[in-house]
């Protein structure tokens, strides 16, 4: 009787060993995906410069739980349109400018009007903060400024010839985009409405007296030192570029994934500030190199010129959005 209990027992255990070795392992949890798109196309630097900086170092730090993956460029939404397809989760992450979707959060292109540090603007309470509130209040998650330079270091005005007083100004048609319309009507020069990639055919046959409202990056990449005699060496306004994510789709993250996406871009956004200002630089003097003149206006012009720039900014964002725009011009002007 106890050999035979003893066999029935070694019978059970190598069959049991037997099912455990047969059975199938776990399949890998299949990761979390999250799809980003830009108003520029994959192949420009801005672009390629947050995949590096944010959608990258994400992805890897994720360590295969979450994946954010490249969905297209304006080939797959109009500028226009990526608010509102963020806005309804039709895809995750949108790189946009704040006035393309300022129809849904009203105001939020003032921040374009800033004239405080990175470091300031992201202080407890501060502008980012209510910039945030404002963005949660209509579904989307403000996660901050991939191409910030700084206060009056951005956009800036490509000249057939050298203006230098206030009255020359009320002379000229300067072609822009929305950005740079505050400042030209400030200016009292007169605007003709184009779309970037207009601006070069616009000025290399005089249609317009210049273009305002480019940073000399891009300004470069198209060409414009062929077209360009002179550049006033005063910028004025910053970025208005901005990322954003669907709200709830950030919410339905784990807490830890939340705070990875969260987080990393808090350092990109530092890390690309270097990069855009010393990428403004470079073109500047790519610029100079191949002839174009940068003059400086005189001090009490100079004043004039960005003063005005910046009083017909915040004219503009009052007259269109006047619920929020105290608030915001008392957390970005000085």
């Amino acid at each position: 009787m106890h050999k035979l209990l003893t066999l029935v027992l070694a019978v059970a255990v190598i069959a049991s060993l037997v099912i455990v070795g047969c059975a199938k392992p776990a399949p890998p949890e299949e990761p979390i995906k999250l799809g980003w798109v830009a108003f520029l196309p994959e192949s420009h630097d801005n672009v390629k410069d947050i995949q590096h900086a944010f959608v990258d170092k994400v992805n890897e730090q994720a360590n295969g739980r979450l994946v954010i993956e490249w969905r297209g460029g304006p080939e797959v939404f109009a500028p226009n349109d990526i608010g509102t397809a963020v806005q309804s989760g039709v895809v995750d992450i949108g790189f946009t400018c704040f006035g393309f979707y300022e129809s849904i959060v009203p105001g939020v292109n003032a921040a374009m009007l800033t004239q405080i540090t990175l470091d300031e603007e992201r202080k407890p309470g501060g502008a980012y903060d209510y910039m945030l509130g404002l963005h949660k209040e209509h579904g989307l998650f403000y996660l901050g400024r991939p191409d910030r330079s700084g206060p009056s270091m951005f956009y800036s005005v490509y000249l057939h010839n050298k203006i230098e007083k206030p009255e020359d100004f009320a002379k000229l048609k300067l072609g822009s985009s929305t950005a740079g319309r505050p400042a030209i009507l400030g200016w009292g020069a007169a605007q003709v409405m184009l779309g970037p990639p207009d601006f070069y055919s616009a000025m290399e046959r005089h249609v317009v007296d210049g273009i305002a409202g480019m940073p000399v990056t891009s300004w470069y990449d198209f060409g414009g030192a062929e077209i360009t005699k002179y550049v006033i060496d005063q910028p004025f306004y910053d970025s208005a570029s901005s990322l954003i994510m669907n709200l709830d789709r950030l919410n339905a993250l784990p807490k830890d994934l939340q705070d990875l996406v969260i987080d990393t871009f808090v350092q990109a956004e530092k890390e690309l500030q270097v990069k855009t200002l010393a990428d403004l630089a470079n073109s500047k003097q790519l610029m100079i190199d191949e002839g174009v003149e940068y003059y400086k206006l005189s001090p009490e012009v100079n004043d004039w010129y960005i003063t005005s720039a910046y009083d017909k900014g915040w004219e503009f964002q009052q007259e269109s959005f006047p619920e929020v725009t105290p608030r915001l011009k008392e957390l970005y002007a000085k």
